[in-house]
């Protein structure tokens, strides 16, 4: 489990800290993914991430706190912006295209980023309407991932990955069904999808 706090770093910024919480002493698969996020982002640049700034550890044992701060993001997430208000397509085709700038980045990368994790609560919207990627918790340095831990959204992930595979289309296809809630305001898990697993995916 995670928690973020707003915070102010020495030199007077406002940053994003987010801490790995625990009821028990932390285990070796959270570790990993928190400290893979901060290794992940420590190599990104783009205007559409944020930024890394620093990872630490505070106390020992069960009391041990892992934190990871990073440039803070101004904004409400797209899916909180869903409960005040009602995306049209052009304003969907913007976003999308501003995500799609991003998996292009991510995807020109050697190896390859993929996130994993795509929806509508990961996207920040700026004021000034851009948006930003975050929670990169689930990431993976790698172009194509084969019978791997799942990670991701139930609805958001695509079929495949739910057996861990994931490849260039894993975000493409939960950009579509972030694409497709904001748009019908329906969550995609209730939504009517059957899905066919085939011998090249199973």
């Amino acid at each position: 489990k995670g928690r973020v706090y707003l915070a102010t770093a020495p030199d007077g910024t406002r940053v994003a800290l987010k801490e790995l919480i625990f009821t028990q002493v932390p285990d070796f698969k959270s570790v990993e993914a928190f400290e893979r996020e901060g290794q992940v982002l420590r190599q990104l640049e783009h205007p559409r991430i944020p930024q890394y700034i620093d990872s630490f550890t505070d106390g020992e044992g069960v009391n041990m706190r892992f934190f990871l701060a990073q440039s803070y993001v101004e904004g409400e997430s797209l899916l909180e912006r869903l409960s005040t208000h009602r995306f049209d397509e052009a304003e969907v085709r913007g976003i999308a295209e501003q995500v799609l700038e991003v998996l292009v980045y991510l995807q020109g990368l050697s190896p390859a980023v993929t996130h994993r994790d795509l929806k509508p609560s990961n996207l920040i919207q700026r004021e000034d309407q851009s948006i930003v990627l975050v929670d990169f918790g689930s990431a993976r340095e790698r172009g194509h991932t084969v019978q791997g831990t799942f990670a991701g959204t139930f609805g958001f992930a695509p079929p495949e990955q739910l057996v861990g595979i994931v490849d260039a289309t894993s975000d493409l296809y939960a950009l579509g069904m972030t694409a497709i809630q904001l748009l019908t305001r329906v969550v995609p898990t209730a939504l009517d999808v059957s899905y066919e697993f085939t011998k090249a995916n199973i």
